[in-house]
Order: C-alpha cells, then sequence, then structure tokens
C-alpha cells in the first residue's frame, strides 16, 4: 500500500508539474504577446528632453540689468520674451528672481531660470520640435551668452534628443507657454499706464 501511494504521490506531482509548465508556457507566449502588440504601436512620449539643458553659475543674483540683458538676448535670436519672474514681482509674488521663457513660433522653447536660494545659479533648456535636429549656431550661442556675456562658469551641460513621438507633449508645452503669454498680455492691459 505505501508503494502504491508514493506511486500515485509521483504520479500526482508529476501532473502538477506538467500543468504548471502548460501555464508557465501560456503565460510566457501572452506576455510576449503583449510585448510585441505594445512595440508594435508606439507610446506617446510623457519626457521632454532638453536638445541643450545647462545649470550655469553667476556671480550674484539676477538684476533687472541682467533681466534685460537676457531678454535682449532672447530677441536677437529671434524668440518672443516672457518674463515671468518679473511679473511675479509685480503682482508681489516673487517666487524666481528670473524666469524668461522665450518662444520662436511653434518650433523652439528657450527656457531661463534663475534658481530660488541658489545665488548666482541659472538653470537653461533649449526644446526643438520633435525628432531632436539640433542646432548647433544656437545651442553655440547660448553657451557663448553665458559664458561670455553674463561671465558665467557653466557647471553642467548635457544634449538630449526626442523621438518623433514626443510630438504631442511638445505641443502641449507650447499651448501651455502661449497661454501665459496670453495671460500676461491680459494683466498687462488691466495695468494703468
Amino acid at each position: 500500500m505505501i508503494v502504491l501511494n508514493r506511486t500515485f504521490a509521483a504520479y500526482w506531482k508529476l501532473g502538477m508539474l506538467m500543468k504548471l509548465s502548460d501555464i508557465t508556457r501560456f503565460a510566457f507566449l501572452l506576455s510576449t504577446g503583449a510585448l510585441c502588440v505594445a512595440t508594435a504601436y508606439p507610446q506617446a512620449s510623457r519626457t521632454l528632453r532638453a536638445d541643450l539643458g545647462l545649470i550655469a553659475q553667476c556671480q550674484g543674483r539676477p538684476t533687472v540689468d541682467t533681466e534685460g540683458t537676457v531678454e535682449q538676448f532672447l530677441k536677437a535670436e529671434g524668440f518672443k520674451s516672457l518674463n515671468l519672474g518679473r511679473i511675479q514681482k509685480d503682482h508681489g509674488v516673487g517666487i524666481y528672481d528670473l524666469h524668461a521663457i522665450g518662444l520662436q513660433g511653434k518650433d523652439k522653447i528657450l527656457d531661463i531660470l534663475a534658481v530660488p536660494r541658489e545665488k548666482g545659479r541659472y538653470a537653461v533648456g533649449l526644446y526643438t520640435r520633435p525628432p531632436t535636429v539640433h542646432s548647433v549656431p544656437l545651442e553655440k550661442s547660448i553657451e557663448d551668452f553665458f559664458a561670455n556675456r553674463l561671465q558665467c562658469r557653466i557647471t553642467q551641460m548635457n544634449r538630449g534628443d526626442n523621438p518623433v513621438e514626443a510630438m504631442d507633449f511638445f505641443n502641449r508645452e507650447i499651448a501651455r507657454i502661449e497661454g501665459l503669454f496670453q495671460q500676461a498680455d491680459a494683466l498687462d492691459g488691466r495695468r494703468p499706464k
């Protein structure tokens, strides 16, 4: 009887192992199929990488002169500029000493931010319409502006690329910035002159 029970137990275990292997095989095939379907249909990108991102360390806090110099640079490079830092200060908010956003049509965004609580530190990001085609002359001009004109030390720099799947995210960012320009115009229209 003991031999029969051991034999039955061995067959039962063998049967379970076969069933588990069938289940494992099915799960593997199902997950592989799902992976193939997921990669066949590209997903929209949930991030936007800067074509050029840099951190610059400058002497002292940004001043009105610094703001003017940054705005002149943006205009000289063909960007429409918005100084969110100034708007905030004018309305008693004052989150950033300087936050300038440049928009060149619907193709390029240049974001320049004086990092709060970090005296003289700027974060800069240049974003272009995906898929990324680096604008080498503009990237060089931004580097030169911070290194030479503002006499800052560039402490960190990186270059990124965005696939075509990032287009929706980029378009939403353009729409958000255009909305900021419209809000700034509305605030300016209400300000006494």
